[in-house]
């Protein structure tokens, strides 16, 4: 089993490492090696809901991010 941070260091430091993709446990599994993950549910993709969570965000760190 690797642990849960595995999806997480794999998106960050592999150089095969894709944008867009979330790497975890396959089939949505919380335990297993982190491989590419290319399918979301809707809400994952919403603009509305992607603003809330930024906005959420920005709020609970005290701090504005201008991306």
């Amino acid at each position: 089993n690797e642990d849960g941070t595995m999806g997480l260091l794999m998106g960050m430091m592999s150089p095969q490492a894709r944008s867009g993709v979330l790497y975890g446990p396959a089939h949505g599994a919380f335990s297993g090696p982190a491989v590419p993950n290319e399918t979301f549910q809707p809400y994952e993709k919403d603009p509305m809901s992607m603003e809330k969570l930024w906005k959420a965000s920005e709020e609970a760190v005290g701090v504005k991010f201008d991306v």
